[in-house]
């Protein structure tokens, strides 16, 4: 699938390449400036039922995902072990 994203059972999972793209994306709108066009796009892949969403929603979005993949796969690793977090 390339760009940053993966697929896995049917759901596009975010890589850390694609949350480096989400934070790319909103630095250049934090220094006032216009993110690449390649960036948006990216993103929009990423979520294309908010396509229409503006590029920092759309960044945020997907930092948002990358976070709750990685606490649920702590919360998964912990419950295998059986240890509580």
């Amino acid at each position: 699938m390339g760009s940053g994203l993966r697929k896995q059972g049917g759901l596009i999972i975010v890589t850390t390449e694609a949350t480096a793209v989400a934070l790319r994306v909103l630095t250049a709108i934090n220094n006032r400036q216009h993110p690449q066009e390649s960036d948006v796009v990216l993103l929009q892949k990423h979520c294309p039922e908010h396509w229409d969403l503006p590029p920092d929603e759309l960044a945020c979005m997907v930092i948002q995902n990358a976070i709750k993949h990685k606490v649920q796969g702590i919360m998964e690793r912990a419950q295998s072990s059986g240890t509580d977090t």
